[in-house]
């Protein structure tokens, strides 16, 4: 009856590799938490020199951030799991990607569950309203339209509103603890207004501006001794379920 926590990992939408998060996970595991460390479908690689040209765009990635979420609560029980403790949470892209199955409703309907079913998440260093996303990279560098933004969630504003979990906030009743540096307070910033003036009181925020978004990974990963992680290990205990 341990609590759980699926963890997607960062990287643009397109770099992601669930085994680079392992050495937050096995930390967290130390704590007495079942780790679930998913990946998924990439789109398009054009940030780099090595450049991917094929890939999936939203929703795939959200897609399939559900299908593992309904293997967990599924299976979970197996491996010493509460399916009824799940947490979901990531890390940038990831953290989009939590905080997005929890809003809209519609990824876990289609699969017979519910965002109830997601005890809380907790999103790091994520952005939560695309346009306002693209629009900040954009205005430090156009390319980024191209080589980021397009190729992962369309050219169209009604795709990227699709994308954006602050468009689905009339419904959102997920408990959340959300994190940011100083690279990403700009994007949690304006979640985090609008969840206030609708009212929503069941989240926390803890703004680490002592980080960047690369300090604040490293911290949580490499660190033997994290405040962070910490932080994130007692929201999980304080938030589980009690039976």
């Amino acid at each position: 009856n341990a609590p759980v926590f699926i963890w997607v990992g960062g990287g643009a939408w397109a770099y992601v590799d669930r085994n680079k998060e392992m050495d937050l996970c096995r930390k967290m595991a130390e704590k007495g938490i079942i780790m679930v460390s998913v990946g998924h479908r990439l789109s398009p690689a054009l940030l780099g020199k090595d450049k991917r040209y094929e890939g999936v765009q939203h929703p795939a990635h959200v897609t399939d951030l559900a299908h593992a979420f309904l293997w967990v609560h599924e299976n979970i029980s197996e491996y010493g799991g509460d399916p009824q403790n799940i947490f979901v949470g990531g890390f940038s892209s990831g953290a989009q990607l939590a905080t997005l199955l929890a809003s809209d409703q519609k990824y876990l309907d289609q699969l017979g569950l519910s965002t109830s079913h997601i005890r809380a998440i907790i999103p790091v260093g994520g952005g939560y309203d695309i346009p306002h996303y693209r629009d900040l990279l954009a205005e430090s560098d156009s390319a980024y339209l191209e080589n980021h933004i397009y190729p992962v969630f369309g050219r169209s504003d009604e795709d990227q509103l699709d994308a954006s979990p602050i468009s689905f906030l009339d419904h959102f009743e997920t408990p959340m603890l959300m994190i940011s540096e100083r690279s990403t307070y700009p994007y949690s910033r304006v979640f985090e207004e609008a969840l206030s003036e609708r009212g929503y009181e069941k989240f926390q925020v803890l703004n680490v501006h002592q980080e960047t978004h690369a300090s604040l990974w490293t911290a949580l990963s490499k660190e033997e001794n994290c405040i962070y992680r910490d932080f994130i290990v007692d929201y999980i205990r304080k938030s589980a379920v009690r039976k």
